[in-house]
Parts: C-alpha cells; sequence; structure tokens
C-alpha cells in the first residue's frame, strides 16, 4: 500500500496567494536495480539476474541512440520516453541559435493501460513523512540522491525535496555541495536546472 502526506501549497500556478494543501506520495525507498534483477530472477520463472541485468542495458543503450537521433521510445506497457530541450526566452525566431539549444530533461509519457492499472493502488495517508529533513544527515540525503540518479537520468531541486523532505533552500546548499565535491554536475539555469551524476 501506497502511503501519502498532505503539504503546502503557496500561490498555486502563480495566481493565488492564499495557502492551499496538496497530496503526495511518501516514498519507501528507491529498489535497486540489483533488488529489481532479484526480483524478476524470482517472478520470471527463466530470467537470471545476469540476463535481466543484460536485457535492461541493452533497451537503455538502444533508448539513448533512439532518444539522441530525436525518436520517441515506447517501452513496453510502461510508456514512451521523449527528449526535450530548452533554450533562452526571444522575440524573434531567428535569435535562436543551436548554440544557444540545450538539452532539458527526458520525460515518461505513461500508457493508458499503466495509467488505468495505477488507478487503482489503495493508498493510506500518514500524518507526516516516515524521516523528516532535520533527522537526516547530509551524507544520507546523498546516499538516497545516488539511488535516485542509479534509476534516473537527472534529478531536479524540486524532485530532491521530495526524496529527501528536504525545504527549498536547504535543497539549494545540499545541492551545490554536492556539485562542489565533484559528483554532481549542474546544468541549465533558472527553472530549469537540472542537475546529474558525473561520469
Amino acid at each position: 500500500m501506497a502511503k501519502y502526506d498532505i503539504y503546502k501549497v503557496h500561490g498555486i500556478d502563480n495566481k493565488e496567494k492564499e495557502e492551499k494543501y496538496r497530496a503526495r506520495i511518501v516514498p519507501e525507498g528507491t529498489i535497486s536495480k540489483e533488488k529489481l534483477y532479484k526480483y524478476i530472477e524470482k517472478t520470471s520463472g527463466g530470467f537470471s539476474r545476469g540476463q535481466a541485468d543484460a536485457i535492461m542495458t541493452c533497451i537503455t543503450d538502444a533508448a539513448i541512440e533512439f532518444l539522441r537521433d530525436g525518436y520517441i521510445v515506447q517501452l513496453g506497457e510502461l510508456g514512451y520516453l521523449s527528449a526535450t530541450v530548452t533554450s533562452r526566452p526571444v522575440k524573434e525566431k531567428k535569435e535562436i541559435r543551436s548554440g544557444s539549444v540545450h538539452f532539458k530533461n527526458v520525460n515518461l509519457r505513461m500508457s493508458t493501460s499503466l495509467r488505468k492499472s495505477m488507478r487503482s493502488i489503495p493508498l493510506e495517508r500518514v500524518e507526516k513523512p516516515v524521516v523528516v529533513s532535520k533527522e537526516i544527515t547530509l551524507k544520507q540525503k546523498e546516499d538516497i540522491l545516488r539511488g535516485f540518479l542509479a534509476t534516473h537520468p537527472c534529478i531536479t531541486r524540486t524532485d530532491y525535496c521530495h526524496i529527501t523532505h528536504t525545504l527549498k533552500n536547504k535543497a539549494v546548499d545540499d545541492l551545490n555541495q554536492f556539485v562542489a565535491d565533484g559528483w554532481l554536475s549542474r546544468y541549465g539555469a533558472g527553472r530549469t536546472v537540472i542537475y546529474l551524476l558525473v561520469k
């Protein structure tokens, strides 16, 4: 059963100044690829962990190759991967040069079947996150972030706040520290900033 909590939102859509509340999933943690492969080995009735790893590697490599060529990639019943780009805002089309257009993110658009199956998941409300910001050390946050980036190409500050239950200003300090430590890189500006593992 997935758990959710209630959080305060200030100025939804930048049109309202009064405080409002919304629900959000409270993550139980990150399933590493090793745990995923072990689960596949246990439940598939035929694939070993090594085979699952090889198949996942092939799918990942193929998806990256097609995304780089501008294609949308269907991942079975999960949905569709597509790359997005960003550029600085301009008044005239001719002001946008190829050098000013940069990769922004890879989006996953859920398939209709996955969306339907997720609508029926059982939910349980919790009054507060299992772990709160002040109880997590920077090293623990680093482990959580590394776990997230093991299965995601990049992360935003908002996502980091969500998975570590850290407030916005503190999250920026944390991410800047990780960049300074040399294992995280920062791309973009303003609201389009993303963070990636340094290869």
